[in-house]
């Protein structure tokens, strides 16, 4: 966000100038196909002896031995993905394990449960397929946790049924992207109730966010992420000892939770 400075790049099939702050450079690493994704600034992008002028909001696609091709950026949340921030909104004791699928993920379920979520997602097994729809509810609630969204919704495709974890899922990934869910039912879980205090904040509707959160809270009381979630939401209240004491119940649930450590 300083003031733009003109950056050259190339690619195996396009060069370019790009005088911008915010913008995505995306390359194929066998075709080298590229697609520049503008938020913000100008680009010149030049391919097969053509140049075309990207302005914000535009992107530009060139093929191998074609000319650029310039189309609206129609969906920046997906481009800019990798910098958006999920909060862990699964409860693991809502998900349906059998004993030996916690036995087989003991060191990932206790760093989630911690809050240590990337290092849950490092103790699960990489390039793993999921043998039941709780294995792939904790999948998913692994790769959401590390901001890997599409992946964790990819994860949810096969499952048959109405998982906890994917009603979960879904709803805090439309509340980060801002999505509007037309059809809002009563959430039946901790994990339900969470995922729907963040997408009532992403409303504008804080005291209904503090209201999903406690009931959140309620119905897994050791469940640290919901704790913190009320104390956060209670702070923002300008309810200090409130937020205190929740915070209190979060950290001693969720030791590595970064925002409970934030707060």
């Amino acid at each position: 966000r300083e003031q733009p400075e003109e950056i050259q790049f190339r690619t195996p099939v396009a060069s370019g100038a790009i005088r911008g702050t915010e913008f995505n450079l995306a390359v194929d690493e066998r075709s080298g196909r590229t697609v520049l994704s503008l938020i913000d600034g100008e680009v010149l992008l030049t391919a097969a002896q053509v140049t075309e002028t990207l302005k914000s909001g535009e992107q530009g696609t060139v093929d191998p031995g074609q000319p650029p091709k310039k189309s609206p950026l129609l969906d920046t949340a997906n481009v800019i993905q990798w910098t958006l921030y999920y909060p862990a909104v699964v409860d693991p004791d809502e998900l349906g394990l059998s004993a030996q699928e916690k036995e087989t993920f003991a060191d990932a379920l206790k760093a989630y449960r911690s809050g240590d979520l990337l290092g849950a997602l490092a103790a699960y097994p990489e390039n793993r397929t999921p043998a039941t729809d709780a294995e792939r509810g904790l999948q998913s609630a692994l790769l959401l946790a590390a901001g890997r969204a599409a992946q964790a919704e990819a994860a949810l495709k096969n499952a048959q049924g109405s998982l906890v974890a994917a009603k979960a899922i879904r709803q805090v990934i439309a509340a980060v992207k801002h999505e509007t869910l037309t059809a809002l039912p009563e959430p039946g879980s901790a994990s339900e109730w969470l995922a729907r205090s963040y997408y009532q904040q992403s409303r504008a509707k804080l005291p209904e966010a503090l209201t999903a959160a406690r009931e959140a809270a309620k119905k897994s009381p050791s469940f640290g992420a919901a704790q913190v979630r009320v104390a956060e939401l209670q702070f923002g209240f300008g309810h200090t000892r409130e937020a205190l004491e929740a915070l209190n119940r979060g950290l001693e649930l969720s030791p590595s939770n970064a925002q409970g450590l934030a707060l």
